[in-house]
């Protein structure tokens, strides 16, 4: 199996204004400089899960390292799309993690409806306490919270586009 990924980090400076620029009696206001990061990856594969008995399998792409411009904290989106396609029986959740652990991922997971024809799904998560300057591994994982003692169950997905979008926390 041929796991490929391609990833893009995109830092941008902006410059916004909050209210405009308003010059009265020798003051100036100066916009605020804004520094929003974004890492999007495209995986082929995505992460899978295969049991049979008591034994499971995952599979997974590739983390992506990534590091924010320093000086400030954030708070982050990630959004995950995604083909996928269930066994028609167990249950299944798929979800981000970021290394070194942040403060909070919320939701840390978000179920998938089981489906035996391929399904189109997107999934959004909130993390907190990302620390700019620091570098981060981000990867996707997948895995059953019920099966069925007998017989097997499997979930792949496919088309994997990971998009996480960076603001600087408090603004």
């Amino acid at each position: 199996m041929r796991k490929s990924a391609v990833a893009l980090v995109i830092a941008a400076q902006t410059m916004t204004l909050a209210g405009g620029i308003a010059v009265a009696a020798n003051h100036t206001h100066t916009p605020a400089l804004k520094r929003t990061a974004e890492v999007k990856v495209f995986y082929k594969i995505g992460p899978g899960i295969t049991c049979s008995g008591d034994s499971c399998g995952l599979s997974g792409p590739h983390p992506v390292s990534f590091q924010l411009p320093p000086g400030t904290s954030y708070t982050a989106t990630i959004t995950l799309s995604f083909d996928y396609r269930t066994s028609d029986r167990g249950s299944f959740v798929i979800g981000p993690s970021l290394k070194p652990r942040t403060t909070a991922l919320q939701p840390a997971e978000r179920p998938l409806a089981r489906s035996v024809q391929l399904d189109t799904r997107s999934a959004s998560f909130t993390v907190t306490g990302l620390r700019g300057g620091t570098i981060y591994n981000l990867s996707v994982g997948a895995t059953t919270r019920h099966r069925p003692l007998r017989g097997r169950v499997v979930m792949t997905t496919r088309r994997l586009l990971v998009d996480l979008i960076a603001r600087p926390t408090g603004r």
